[in-house]
């Protein structure tokens, strides 16, 4: 009898083991889907910031598609609405995003070069190449956001408007290097020059301050000329302008960039041929 009673004991013991370890494998195996629940979620934001930074580099046309998915209860979106601008996202995105890395790529072979002492035409070539690109990234980024005008009301439109401002205005670079280095894919050697010391002699520098002072202002034009433009394109795509109209708009930025590299490259040349030795030109270029 007394056996019975342990035997049953004992089962009765192993049993609440049993489902207490079930349950705690359990509870263990959700904490562990909830942590990678969020550190995919953390990676797919990050990855998507990522990609906006991309875009945003490669192009000053708005990216109507990126906000208006993320604010679908905001802009009274529905499913219907939802699946057609889910359905452009998917045949675009990535197109999008390859052109901005390969525009990308091309602006650093051209920053390379340039400190390889590769000639203009080669540089202007290459920054063709480049501009070619970006006009082909403008025309996806005008078929987008006909796409969504189709899609969404009027009311729609204006609240997307309203929040796009709001949340991505257009970005104003009024800090004179920060302007030249956006619409410069060379590097802008009279500034490096003054943070890098390379022992310069006075006459050397009578040279350099003088060039500055023959070229500095024009630069400085030709990049609020560009920076005006994509403003302008910035503006005129919330105000449903034409693809006609917005590609002739952004044509104009090409021949001002290509002025910028031409001018620039003259500078390069200048300080390898009149101004720095062999030796400062290395150690300027190696910083």
């Amino acid at each position: 009898m007394n056996n019975l009673k342990l035997s049953i004991v004992l089962f009765i013991t192993s049993i609440l083991i049993f489902s207490s370890c079930k349950e705690n494998t359990r509870s263990e195996k959700k904490d562990v889907l909830d942590s990678t629940k969020v550190e995919t979620i953390a990676e797919g934001q990050k990855n998507d910031s990522k990609k906006l930074e991309m875009i945003l580099y490669a192009t000053s046309f708005p990216n109507y598609m990126n906000l208006v998915l993320k604010n679908k209860e905001a802009l009274n979106i529905d499913s219907d609405q939802d699946k057609k601008l889910t359905e452009i996202k998917n045949k675009r995105s990535d197109k999008v995003y390859a052109l901005a890395l390969e525009i990308k790529d091309v602006d650093k072979s051209i920053y390379m070069m340039s400190m390889k002492n590769k000639n203009k035409d080669t540089l202007l070539n290459n920054l063709e190449k480049s501009l070619n690109l970006r006009a082909s990234l403008a025309e996806m980024k005008i078929d987008c956001r006909d796409g969504v005008l189709e899609i969404l009301t009027e009311d729609q439109w204006k609240s997307l408007l309203d929040l796009y401002l709001k949340k991505m205005p257009f970005n104003n670079k009024e800090e004179t290097m920060v302007l030249m280095k956006h619409v410069n894919p060379v590097p802008n050697y009279m500034q490096l020059i003054k943070g890098v010391d390379i022992n310069l002699n006075e006459e050397q520098k009578e040279k350099i301050s003088q060039w500055s002072k023959d070229h500095q202002p024009t630069m400085i034009d030709l990049a609020k000329k560009v920076n005006a433009i994509e403003k302008t394109l910035y503006e005129l795509s919330m105000k449903k302008e034409s693809k006609e109209s917005l590609l002739n708009n952004f044509k104009q930025i090409g021949d001002l960039k290509e002025q910028i590299v031409s001018i620039k490259t003259t500078c390069r040349d200048n300080l390898i041929n009149n101004v720095l030795t062999e030796d400062q030109w290395k150690t300027l270029v190696s910083k």
